[in-house]
């Protein structure tokens, strides 16, 4: 019965593993670093080693690819910013938009901080709605398919958000 048990613990603990760290199948394992190399579709970065991985990773500040090529400061200082999710720190540098005004410093200049005097007073736990009034609600309530801001800008881009680093889920199977 324990063992039984321990079996199925064990299992459980290798999907949940898979899944939230992406690793064996799929993005975020360096052992894919050395799988022949393949064409990437047009939403994807192909690292120097052949790899591919989502496109917005790139210059995302996170080493994806095993050899560092998705975040070559010669690529990541000439990439533009999207305009409609994002907020240009300095040339090259971009942050999401959700994180203008926080009260804390996600730019390396702090230009996120600059200019926002006492229109948003949110905690960091907390989201600050586009509103500008100062309205906040709970991190925990965005994207929870339940506006919560006035103009419910807790509820938008969330696809957009959900897609920014996290690998496609993969179905467990517990034998």
């Amino acid at each position: 019965m324990i063992k039984d048990k321990m079996e199925n613990f064990l299992l459980l603990y290798v999907c949940y593993y898979f899944i939230f760290c992406g690793t064996a199948i799929g993005y975020g394992s360096d052992d894919y670093d050395h799988f022949p190399a393949k064409s990437c579709n047009q939403t994807e970065f192909k690292c120097k080693s052949g790899k591919c991985i989502p496109g917005n990773w790139q210059c995302d500040k996170e080493h994806d690819c095993y050899d560092g090529s998705d975040e070559d400061p010669a690529v990541c200082r000439l990439k533009p910013c999207n305009r409609e999710t994002e907020f240009q720190c300095s040339p090259g540098e971009c942050i999401t938009k959700f994180w203008i005004c926080d009260h804390q410093n996600d730019c390396q200049n702090g230009a996120d901080e600059i200019n926002c005097h006492n229109t948003k007073n949110c905690t960091v736990d907390q989201f600050t709605c586009r509103s500008g009034n100062g309205e906040c609600v709970a991190l925990a309530w965005m994207c929870d398919d339940n506006p919560d801001c006035s103009d419910g800008s807790d509820e938008a881009d969330c696809s957009k958000l959900l897609n920014m680093h996290h690998p496609p889920l993969m179905p467990c199977v517990i034998l």
